[in-house]
């Protein structure tokens, strides 16, 4: 896909553009369930990506990952890996519109709890898996 995707916080404030490498990916650990009241939902950017508005605040919340959030509405907006340059996801309920995109995978499902699943036919990595056991 190379169509150029947009998306915005709850209030407008923190408006972001960018080409998708894919599809939709659910994260199911800890960190994302507790950030956004329920598994992560996240389109990785790594072209063209631009982000506008001076309420977004970035948050350390491991060695190798911060995630963006709008300081006046809360909408938690985006993820990225300290160590991959310009790489980030963005949060798919944040697009604007019928984007198109489909759930291509579910990671960290060890982690998943069990009052919760999703119907879909698609890859299922525990964190060992997606992370190569580091």
């Amino acid at each position: 896909m190379t169509e150029l995707l947009k998306g915005e916080c709850l209030c407008g404030a923190v408006k972001f553009q960018g080409i998708p490498d894919h599809g939709i990916t659910i994260c199911h650990c800890g960190q994302c369930r507790t950030w956004g009241a329920g598994p992560y939902m996240e389109v990785d950017m790594s072209t063209g990506v631009s982000i506008e508005g001076d309420t977004l605040r970035w948050y350390r919340s491991s060695e190798n990952g911060e995630r963006g959030f709008c300081t006046t509405c809360g909408s938690s907006l985006f993820w990225r890996d300290v160590r991959a340059g310009d790489a980030m996801s963005v949060s798919a309920n944040a697009l604007q519109g019928d984007h198109g995109l489909k759930i291509k995978s579910h990671i960290w499902v060890d982690d998943k709890p069990d009052w919760y699943e999703f119907a879909d036919d698609t890859s299922r990595l525990t964190a060992s898996e997606f992370t190569g056991g580091r």
